[in-house]
């Protein structure tokens, strides 16, 4: 049978060609893919809305296709939040103070270890970044280095 026998497939499009191989098809992430694509499209296809505390979104007043409704998710959520940044705590009034440090139903506490007691590298990075009077000397690491730093915010 010929179509065991495929390693791939050529898709055309305006003079460009491309060779897909078989097993991507029948990736369980291509068949995901597929089954999200098929609830998106009957979505898109019908009339749906989204309601905040503020407002509705919909497909039929506002003409919005459901491939955007994520943009339209963010900018109803960021106009219902406020972002406020500090250099320190002492910057916060006491309500915040609690609410995002001293709450210990919401904290998170994460140790920092050092490593062991002579690893000299380990303690100069620490006081790089977290001594006084390393500022000049942490904006340069933090420009050649910091791309390096996976951060969960």
């Amino acid at each position: 049978d010929s179509v065991s026998t495929m390693t791939h497939y050529v898709f055309t499009h305006d003079k460009r060609q491309w060779d897909v191989p078989v097993r991507f098809f029948r990736a369980e992430e291509t068949q995901a893919l597929v089954t999200l694509y098929a609830a998106l499209h009957y979505a898109d296809t019908h009339e749906w809305s989204v309601t905040s505390k503020q407002k509705t979104v919909s497909s039929e007043e506002d003409g919005v296709s459901v491939f955007r409704m994520s943009d339209v998710l963010i900018g109803m959520a960021k106009s219902l939040m406020t972002v406020q940044r500090y250099k320190g705590l002492g910057e916060m009034n006491p309500e915040q103070l609690w609410e995002t440090t001293l709450n210990p139903d919401t904290r998170r506490l994460s140790p920092v270890v050092l490593g062991e007691a002579g690893d000299d590298p380990v303690r100069e990075c620490f006081h790089l970044l977290m001594g006084k009077g390393e500022s000049s000397a942490r904006r340069q690491w933090l420009e050649r280095r910091g791309h390096e730093v996976e951060v969960d915010i």
